[in-house]
């Protein structure tokens, strides 16, 4: 069976995620149980195809459209599965033990019971995108307990950027110890209200002369 390249197919958009359309007449081929180790599927169409528990050790399906494939229980061991299209594929009890899966889409594709031991280039944030369970199997460094978080923008300002040098900047303000200064204090001195001259009251009073018999004084 000649299956169609992907680039015979027309391309479509589900929101954020492009995938290649069946072509006309499509009818997705079987290949249960069909030793097929070593074979070139690159570049080829191969949505919702039945590969269930077929010998797929060593083959090539380098950039392949599998979207939607029933590949449970397939033997996928060493396999090149460099950005192919596994989105939706069923992978249960299926084996990828060293398979590259670099760039691969992994979109809700079921890897229940499946054993990824092993598998090159395999990322957590493929495997986030991913069904999984505590049957699957994953090596050490992918780490799938930890909480799942978006990332967030890259900021160029905020304290998300450099929060040990930022925090500072939410925290109420500090008074300022007053510094002692005897030039405050001093008469006259400019820090003062009361000694500015503005502010200075002058005796405007003007003198009346008192008599006291024979004597005048000149009172305040």
């Amino acid at each position: 069976m000649l299956l169609p390249k992907i680039e015979e197919t027309p391309l479509a958009l589900n929101g954020q995620h492009h995938f290649h359309e069946a072509p006309p007449d499509w009818e997705p081929p079987s290949f249960y149980k069909v030793s097929l180790q070593g074979r070139d599927f690159s570049h080829r169409y191969m949505g919702q195809a039945n590969l269930r528990e077929a010998q797929l050790a060593g083959a090539n399906f380098y950039m392949a459209d599998l979207r939607g494939a029933c590949l449970v229980g397939a033997n996928l061991a060493e396999a090149n599965l460099i950005g192919a299209n596994l989105a939706g594929a069923d992978l249960r009890e299926a084996n990828l033990a060293g398979a590259n899966l670099l760039v691969a889409d992994l979109y809700q594709a079921i890897l229940n019971g499946a054993n990824l031991l092993g598998a090159c280039n395999l990322t957590t944030q493929q495997m986030y995108t991913a069904i999984y369970d505590y049957t699957t199997q994953l090596d050490p460094a992918i780490d799938i307990t930890m909480k799942r978080l978006p990332i967030p923008p890259v900021k160029t300002t905020g304290p998300a950027l450099a929060p040990e040098l930022m925090g500072g900047a939410f925290q109420s303000p500090f008074l300022l110890p007053q510094v002692s200064d005897d030039s405050q204090h001093a008469p006259g001195g400019p820090g003062l209200a009361r000694d500015r001259q503005e502010n200075r009251q002058l005796d405007t009073t003007i003198p009346r002369i008192m008599q006291n018999g024979t004597k005048s004084a000149i009172a305040g």
